[in-house]
């Protein structure tokens, strides 16, 4: 969804993929917001086969939303309950990694994205 633009141009490719006797299958590799925006994507397309997401690469990945995503079981995603994608941010790890963290430098006191 980051990528490409939009939820919407993700429905569109979608159907120009079955149009043209193909599946899309996404692939996530980002942050917990864009996995919620890539869940709901997914679940609204009739004939998606799989999500690629990223698992237990950041230990931040789970602290970044509330309420927190639901954990992949035996290789299926439970969609959030929340408005709008189902998450919000949370401002207090947001805040955190900002005040440690930035482009291009090396974490601080071993703190940071991984």
């Amino acid at each position: 969804v980051k990528y490409v633009g939009s939820m919407q141009q993700i429905v569109d490719m979608a159907e120009d993929f079955r149009r043209a006797g193909t599946t899309l299958s996404m692939h996530n590799p980002n942050g917990p917001v864009c996995h919620a925006a890539s869940l709901q994507v997914s679940a609204a397309l009739p004939d998606t086969p799989v999500l690629e997401m990223q698992l237990r690469e950041s230990a931040w990945f789970d602290r970044l939303v509330h309420p927190a995503l639901p954990a992949p079981v035996a290789g299926r995603c439970t969609l959030p309950s929340g408005s709008g994608m189902g998450v919000a941010l949370e401002r207090a790890p947001a805040a955190l990694i900002a005040g440690l963290w930035r482009w291009g430098e090396e974490p601080r006191n071993g703190h940071g994205p991984s």
